[in-house]
């Protein structure tokens, strides 16, 4: 069974992306497919979603590292 591959869109459209990826991840929020790379710019652009680590300030606070 051979299951047909879905390359992202926003690579097909991205000038600077040489070879399109295929779509490994879904957005929860609403349903966009997207590789990795672009789901990141998605979730930041789209859905304001903060992916800064931020470990950092927990260590300041005697937190875990």
């Amino acid at each position: 069974m051979t299951f047909p591959i879905l390359i992202c869109k926003n690579c097909e459209e991205d000038p600077e992306v040489a070879c399109p990826r295929d779509c490994d991840v879904t957005c929860l929020h609403c349903g966009a497919q997207l590789c990795g790379k672009h789901m990141v710019e998605h979730l930041t652009q789209v859905h304001c979603v903060s992916l800064e680590w931020r470990g950092h300030l927990k260590a300041a606070e005697g937190g875990g590292t």
